[in-house]
Order: C-alpha cells, then sequence, then structure tokens
C-alpha cells in the first residue's frame, strides 16, 4: 500500500493545485463572485442557445463499449450503480470532489492497465415515468455517446439556470453533442428504452441495493468507501489463482473430468401450471393464418420478463391474458424467442430450451426456467439445473443430453440474436406485432389496431 499511498498523494496534490488554479482563474474573470465553490473539470457551455448548460470535461475511457468501458476479460468487473439526482454520485462521477475517491481514479488505476472492466447502470427513482434522463442516456448510447450524455445529465441535474432536467433540456444536452436528433428523438418519444430503466431497477432490487451510489465488485454489492479495498481482495484472490494454477486451463479440465455431477434435489424444483395451449408448433402457438402475428422477445435474466410470462404482476398484461383474449380465438400466431446476453456461450438455459421443443416441451420448459429463476435452492442456469429441469419434466435423457452435449442448438441461440440485432436497438421484453416493435404496455392496443 505505501507505493498505493504515495500515487494517491500526488494525484490529490495536483487536484489541488488544479483547484487553486481554477479558484483563481474565476475570481480574476468574475468580479461578482465573492464566494464561489467551482467545480473543477467543468466549464461554461458557449454553444449558441444553450450558454447557461454547464459542459462537463471529457474523459480518456478506455476500450469504451456502450455502457462499460474497459477489457471485458479483466479479473474484476465492477457494476456502479447511480442515480442523477444523487449528489455523491455526481461526485463521483465528475471527480467533483478533491479529496473524494472518483471515477477518474478507478480509469487511472485499474482500467487503464486492464484489471477492472467498469459498467455504469443509472438508476431510476421512478422507473415508471417516460422520458426520462435515464432513457435519454440510452437514447445516446446508440450512437455512442452514453458517457458523455451522462456527464452532461449529472453536471446539470440542479443547474437552475436552465431548469434541472426537464424533457426540453434533455434533448438540448443531445444536439449539443451532434447527436443525430431524428434518430435520438425517435428512440426518445418511442419510450424505447423504458423497458431498460425499468430492468435496472429489477436488477438493483435483486442484489440488494441500499443505497447509491452503490458498486457490483464481481459479486460484492458495496459502497464508495469500501470499493478501492474490495477491488484489491478481488485482484489478490485473482493473483492467488493464478499462482497456484500456473497451467490453469489444463488442471481445470482434468479436475472437472474428476469432479463428480452437482447432484440436484428434483424436489426442489418448481413446477410451472399447466397452460392450455392452442396448435404448438415448436416455439410458437396459435393459429398460423391468423390475422396478427405477434413475436415475444425475452431473457431469462429479466424480471419483468418473468412476470409477464408468469402473470406476477397483476397491474401489467400477461401471456395468459394474450392466450384467452387472442389466441384462442385465432385472431393472433404467437412466438416466442429467448434471446440471449451471451449468445458465444455453451450449456446455456436457451440451449436447453431448444433441446427440450426437439421433444415437445419448448414452453414447459421455459416456464420452468423462469418460474426458477429465483429458486434459493441452487443457480437456476447451471448447467447441471438445465438438465435437472429436463428430467423434472420427464424428457428422455439420453436424447436430451446428446443435444446438450453437442451444442447442437447452439446456432439457434446465435441466430435469434443475430435476427433481433436486425430489427434494432432493443432490449428485452419487447414484442414484434406483424411490423411493428411495442414494448408490453402498448401490446394489446397494437393488436386492436391491426385487427
Amino acid at each position: 500500500m505505501g507505493k498505493r499511498e504515495e500515487r494517491r498523494k500526488r494525484q490529490l496534490r495536483a487536484k489541488h493545485r488544479k483547484l487553486a488554479f481554477r479558484i483563481l482563474a474565476g475570481l480574476a474573470g468574475a468580479a461578482l463572485l465573492t464566494f464561489g465553490l467551482i467545480l473543477p473539470l467543468i466549464r461554461s457551455a458557449s454553444t449558441s442557445g444553450a450558454s447557461d448548460i454547464i459542459i462537463p470535461a471529457s474523459f480518456d475511457r478506455p476500450m469504451v463499449n456502450e455502457d462499460s468501458m474497459g477489457d471485458p476479460d479483466a479479473p474484476v468487473r465492477i457494476i456502479n450503480i447511480s442515480n442523477y439526482l444523487c449528489g455523491h454520485c455526481a461526485n463521483f462521477a465528475l471527480d467533483a470532489l478533491p479529496n473524494a475517491l472518483s471515477e477518474e481514479e478507478i480509469i487511472e488505476d485499474y482500467i487503464q492497465n486492464g484489471q477492472v472492466q467498469f459498467t455504469y447502470l443509472p438508476y431510476s427513482w421512478a422507473p415508471e415515468e417516460p422520458n426520462s434522463a435515464e432513457e435519454a442516456t440510452y437514447c445516446a448510447m446508440e450512437q455512442g455517446k452514453f458517457w458523455e450524455y451522462r456527464d452532461l445529465v449529472f453536471s446539470n441535474a440542479n443547474n437552475q439556470a436552465i431548469g434541472g432536467i426537464s424533457k426540453e433540456n434533455l434533448i438540448a444536452f443531445a444536439k449539443l453533442l451532434d447527436l443525430d436528433m431524428d434518430v435520438f428523438e425517435t428512440c426518445f418519444d418511442s419510450q424505447r428504452y423504458l423497458p431498460r430503466v425499468k430492468e435496472n431497477v429489477e436488477f438493483a432490487k435483486n442484489v440488494g441495493l441500499e443505497g447509491t451510489p452503490s458498486f457490483l465488485v464481481n459479486d460484492k454489492l458495496v459502497f464508495a468507501s469500501q470499493l478501492i479495498q474490495t477491488i484489491e481482495e478481488e485482484l489478490d484472490v485473482s493473483q492467488q489463482s493464478a499462482n497456484t494454477n500456473p497451467s490453469n486451463e489444463t488442471q481445470t479440465a482434468q479436475e472437472d473430468e474428476n469432479d463428480p455431477a452437482i447432484v440436484i434435489n428434483l424436489d426442489d424444483i418448481l413446477v410451472p401450471e399447466t397452460v392450455n395451449r392452442p396448435q404448438v408448433n415448436e416455439n410458437s402457438m396459435g393459429n398460423p393464418q391468423a390475422p396478427v402475428e405477434v413475436t415475444y422477445v425475452s431473457n431469462y435474466g429479466c424480471g419483468i420478463c418473468s412476470n409477464f410470462v408468469l402473470g406476477t404482476d397483476t397491474e401489467n398484461p400477461s401471456e395468459q391474458q394474450l392466450l384467452e383474449k387472442y389466441i384462442h380465438n385465432d385472431q393472433v400466431f404467437y412466438s416466442y424467442i429467448p434471446r440471449s446476453w451471451e449468445p458465444e456461450t455453451p450449456y446455456s438455459a436457451e440451449e436447453a430450451t431448444y433441446c427440450a421443443r426437439e421433444q415437445g416441451k419448448f414452453w414447459e420448459y421455459r416456464d420452468m426456467v423462469f418460474l426458477n429463476r429465483d429458486n434459493p435452492n441452487f443457480d437456476s442456469t447451471d448447467q447441471e439445473t438445465l438438465r435437472a429441469y429436463a428430467e423434472k419434466l420427464g424428457l428422455d435423457m439420453a436424447e436430451f443430453n446428446s443435444c446438450f452435449d453437442s451444442h447442437r442448438t447452439l446456432q439457434n441461440v446465435t441466430d435469434d440474436v443475430e435476427y433481433v440485432s436486425s430489427i434494432g436497438p432493443l432490449n428485452t421484453l419487447f414484442f414484434l406485432v406483424n411490423d411493428k416493435t411495442v414494448f408490453a404496455d402498448e401490446l394489446f392496443a397494437t393488436i386492436e389496431g391491426e385487427l
């Protein structure tokens, strides 16, 4: 820690010098400031028509990929759960306090050298409200400006000169970043990312969020005061593992061959209710000649997706209601696509679902995965658990295991992702109704319009 302390002291001295320079420059240039707290690394905007918008200085962020930066193969992954109206969150993101931990320090000390991949998760306190700053940030992400837009929102969240975060200002921020405004406003007005904002809240709830900013460091949720220590601990664990297993891949493969399979108690597996599905054909049901074709794109890790499938959110539409209202009377032909976030990864729940489809149990297997996603008795997507689901459903296990181990349905998974990507940059929990992409709250109205 000696070298690290020296480095931190040098950084703090440099920050103090920068701060002092900015204060002196501000006093010399603006005699009206009798007492000013000038945040480092920000300046006033000079853009015509936006002179009161505060523009943050740019950061050198390595290996940016949408809402993440840093090496995706880094030994430590951090997810920063943060809220735009949280002052501490803004201070961390903008390096706004000279003696406090900041994102810039994490970049300099851990991200640039490949030790950390860092993802930012904008957490909303009102996830049901449309046209939010969180949605706008994801719309900016489509044009490669996620981080720049995020910093603009943080810098102006409490800017009384412009009225804080309003829809008009969120659009003004996009103009200031020279985004394609037709693309941005189409995304923003359609509320394309509202489901993702809701998913973020669900995710934060599931990991035990108690306040913002919080940081999920690998699988440990910590506050900013614990962040550096936790990163160092995780790096030590990674280093010890590398030292213990110099021929890591060979040794791991040998251990896997010798280790007995994980035993899952079938009695612990929750069984979904039997559903009357008409004219089932693989991952579709209903009359293929129906006037409306609905395709549902969903992900097993998505809580809102689970709610729709299982009908656990009584305030929003469900798949059972879709069945009763439209599929049973031949008005809708319905298909389901299990979209993976890691389509190249074998032994996934998506692969297993397609293996179950070979034995006519696509829908039953899908329901079982969703129903057990929060089952405390086991990891619901562990490959041995996925095999246990098949056994619980009474599938021919020799056939299922042959399919699962050969990865012959992995191509189905990658094809699904490619197909969904061709539709547009949409998140999970969306529906393709004939040629229209809509979210759950628009589903029934869109079906009625098509009918």
